[in-house]
C-alpha cells in the first residue's frame, strides 16, 4: 500500500497556505517520530469518542513512520485542535453520562444506537 503525504499542505487540514508549517521531523528540540505517534494515538482516541474536531486530510491507517518519511507538516492552530485538554473535555460528557445512569439503561441505550445504524 502506498500512502502519499504532500510536504506542502497541513496533513491535519489539508490546506497549504494560512500560516507556517511546522515539521516535527526537522525540528532539533524533539524526536519526531514521537511527535508523530503522538498525534496518531490522540487522532484515535478522537476517533473512538466519534468527536473529531476537524475532518482529517490523512486516512486512517496513516502510520508515524509514513507521516515521519513524508516531512508531515501542520499549521500549530490546526495541532492544537488535538490537544490532550480538548480530548479530556468530549470526554466529560460522556463520563457523566455513565456516572448518573444505571448499567441497564446505558447498556438499552447502546442497542437502541446499533439498531439504528442497520
Amino acid at each position: 500500500m502506498c500512502v502519499c503525504v504532500c510536504v506542502c499542505v497541513c496533513v491535519i487540514s489539508g490546506v497549504g497556505g494560512g500560516g507556517e508549517l511546522y515539521c516535527p521531523a526537522n525540528s532539533l528540540q524533539s524526536n519526531g517520530l514521537e511527535v508523530y505517534d503522538s498525534l496518531i494515538k490522540i487522532v484515535d482516541e478522537f476517533c473512538q469518542l466519534n468527536t473529531l474536531p476537524v475532518e482529517l486530510s490523512f486516512q486512517y491507517d496513516v502510520t508515524a513512520q509514513i507521516l515521519m518519511q513524508n516531512k508531515a507538516k501542520w499549521h500549530k492552530a490546526c495541532h492544537l485542535k488535538f490537544s490532550r485538554s480538548k480530548l479530556s473535555r468530549n470526554m466529560k460528557p460522556i463520563k457523566h453520562f455513565f456516572n448518573t445512569h444505571s448499567e441497564l439503561y446505558i447498556r438499552q441505550v447502546f442497542v437502541i444506537l446499533a439498531c439504528q445504524k442497520y
